[in-house]
This record gives structure tokens, sequence and C-alpha cells, in this order.
């Protein structure tokens, strides 16, 4: 998601169901934010991201599920 803004919607697609849990990381490596969103059924879903703590910059966030994780960057302004 670029730009950030206010808040901003991660969207994601499940083969199967999963531990899902995202990180938020500056770009000197901080972890800013962690959120465990627990186990999620197979599909489509997004989650909302709110900057309220977050300082205008580049982002890194990673999405890890079962195992398996992706990271995408995001700018904030």
């Amino acid at each position: 998601p670029n730009p950030f803004s206010d808040q901003t919607n991660i969207s994601y697609t499940l083969g199967k169901e999963a531990s899902v849990q995202i990180s938020i990381i500056d770009i000197l490596g901080k972890d800013v934010l962690t959120r465990d969103l627990g186990m999620i059924p197979a599909g489509e879903h997004n989650t909302t991201i709110n900057n309220q703590d977050l300082s205008p910059g580049i982002y890194f966030y990673t999405l890890t599920a079962g195992g398996n994780s992706q990271t995408r960057k995001m700018i904030f302004e």
C-alpha cells in the first residue's frame, strides 16, 4: 500500500487456515508494531493498520502465515 495515509488496508489470501502475524519495521530495521491476528481461515482477508504512532517515512511490513512470510514496502507521508 502506497502511500500510507491515516490508515492502510493490507490484503492477503490464505490457501488454508493459518496463524497470521503482521510486523511493521522502520527503515532502520526497528520493529515498530507487531500484531498477532490469530488463526485465520482460508480465503481473502485484509487488516487495517492505523498510523497514530508512526512518523512520516518509509516502512516495511512483513506478513507471516503458516511458516511463510512476505515483506512489502510502504510509505507514510
